[in-house]
């Protein structure tokens, strides 16, 4: 009777962790799902506009062909040994990059924004540096790192490689990297058939997009929050050395991701998030397992901050910009002034939460406090302009916006739209999917949204029924994170990006649960393959 008195505390304990994790799951999976739905129902128009008809019933004959699928085919073993399985997806992996590949070569057009800015000043020595170049990155000073890389490509040229051409191979191999930890990842958690599912998802929403042939930060960051998923996994696997490095060295990839794109760091609070739980549940009460959980904290901490200091002292030292203005970078509470206006395009179109003229021009080149006190009082004109409802109504507004993109903003900064492909032929005719100019674009930006829009709804769905697992739950909890962070600050679709490997590896393993979960009870009962 006595020990079962003092197990008490402990099943508590035990229940009110799980609860969280359960609620914490659920909850995302609705919020996903709901986001469908708005997009589907209240359609807020990206740059660039489908027929909603079209896409209502193309996500519908998806979702009716996936539940088709499962329930006349079921779940069978693999025709093939697991060591063949496992060579067919790294297989995929490089036949997708090389896909990915082609598509950055043959899709390349001359921006015409930040990214077309850095790509001139990295032709330069400091001093020829206008001074617009210099109260730009005095401005954007993240933006160093994207000059370091910037000054790569230019380099490549001792090897017959053009700027474009460059950074081709190098958004290729960001790509590389982002789709062999998604693999792993997926693989670990749900099997190889289910990574190589992942795989194509991500060729269909980013490795065709004309994104890949795009110097700037949105690619380069993307592979950083899921190579740190696959490093943070063994941490949640139980306590052991492998797991500590891992952490260290997770946090290292995030900082390098939030030195090129800031986004990456709701990873770090996702993680911190998770280990909390994990610190509290019942599995950890040992005291060597509590103490290997905080030092994991502890490493994934110090890994971050090693890696902030050391990626940004190399992109210092690499960039070689000349002295820039100190005390007039951008402040972060200007973000949150853009993104809680509204911007309106040529053709009257809103944008909710984008760049924003009126805090460009009211904070540029201010003193920082000068800056925190204007977008202040930008901030609460908006709010009691709008009251309550209206700003729940523009948080909804916005989130629909940015989620019900396909595309990701692809084509929609400065005048891109109009850009041509710079491929002569053949490798124009290759890249014509990803030219506005041809029919074909039209037909491939239905085909992203209604892919983006099953990736959501099989993630979703997944999350709700899948048993609460902790590393699933770190993937859920990074993807809030992003989701949140656009809402909060400015941000468009595209900032999404470094976060699109996350998704859909979360979407291939939402895929797989649900179609277990359809096969035996819609069909046939069946063996599920190890």
């Amino acid at each position: 009777m006595g020990s079962a008195v003092m197990a008490k505390p402990g099943d508590r304990i035990r229940m009110v962790v799980q609860s969280i994790e359960t609620a914490t799951q659920r909850v995302i999976g609705v919020v996903l799902l709901l986001t469908v739905l708005l997009v589907v129902i209240r359609p807020r128009e990206p740059n660039n506009p489908t027929n909603p008809l079209i896409v209502v019933v193309g996500l519908a004959l998806a979702c009716a062909g996936f539940v088709f699928a499962a329930r006349r085919f079921g779940i069978r073993p693999a025709p093939w040994s697991a060591k063949r399985g496992n060579r067919l997806g790294w297989t995929l992996c490089g036949a997708t990059t090389a896909l990915a590949w082609l598509t950055a070569y043959t899709s390349v057009y001359e921006t015409t924004w930040d990214s077309r800015l850095v790509q001139l000043a990295s032709a330069l020595p400091p001093d020829e540096f206008s001074e617009y170049y210099v109260a730009y990155f005095s401005r954007y000073p993240n933006n160093y790192a994207m000059l370091a890389v910037a000054r790569i490509a230019r380099g490549m040229g001792a090897i017959g490689l053009n700027y474009d051409a460059a950074f081709a191979l190098i958004n290729a191999a960001c790509y590389l990297a982002a789709a062999v930890a998604m693999y792993i990842v997926v693989r670990q958690i749900r099997g190889a058939k289910a990574g190589a599912l992942s795989l194509v998802f991500l060729l269909g929403v980013l490795g065709l997009s004309p994104w890949m042939s795009v110097p700037y930060t949105d690619v380069l960051a993307m592979w950083t929050p899921i190579v740190a998923l696959a490093l943070f996994l063994p941490v949640l696997r139980g306590p052991t050395i492998r797991g500590v490095v891992g952490a260290l060295a997770g946090g290292a990839v995030l900082a390098v991701g939030f030195v090129l794109k800031v986004t990456p760091v709701v990873g770090m609070v996702a993680v911190v998030a998770v280990g909390v739980l994990a610190f509290a549940s019942p599995g950890s009460r040992r005291r060597h397992a509590r103490r290997a959980v905080a030092t994991s904290l502890i490493a994934a901490a110090l890994g971050f901050g090693a890696g902030y200091v050391g990626f940004s002292a190399w992109a210092s030292s690499s960039a070689d910009m000349p002295p820039l203005t100190p005390g007039v970078s951008k402040v972060p509470l200007s973000y949150v002034a853009d993104g809680i206006r509204e911007q309106y395009r040529d053709d009257g179109s809103v944008v909710y939460g984008g760049y924003d003229r009126v805090v460009n021009l009211a904070t540029w080149g201010r003193p920082t406090d000068e800056q925190t006190e204007t977008s202040r009082e930008l901030i609460g004109e908006q709010v009691s302009t709008r009251g309550f409802a209206g700003m729940v109504g523009f948080a909804i507004d916005k989130w629909t916006f940015n989620f019900g993109d396909g595309t990701f903003w692809a084509r929609g900064e400065g005048q891109d739209m109009a850009k041509p492909l710079l491929a002569s032929f053949p490798w124009r005719a290759v890249g014509a999917a990803n030219d506005p100019a041809v029919p074909l674009w039209g037909i491939h930006v239905h085909l992203a949204e209604i892919l983006w829009l099953f990736i959501l709804t099989v993630s979703g769905a997944g999350l709700l029924v899948c048993p609460p697992r902790r590393d699933i739950l770190l993937a859920a909890v990074t993807l809030l994170g992003a989701g949140l962070f656009m809402l909060v600050f400015q941000g468009r679709s595209r900032y999404l990006i470094p976060h699109l490997p996350v998704f859909c590896a979360v979407a291939a393993i939402g895929a797989a649960t649900v179609w277990r979960r359809l096969a035996p009870r819609l069909g046939r009962r069946a063996i599920l393959p190890g």
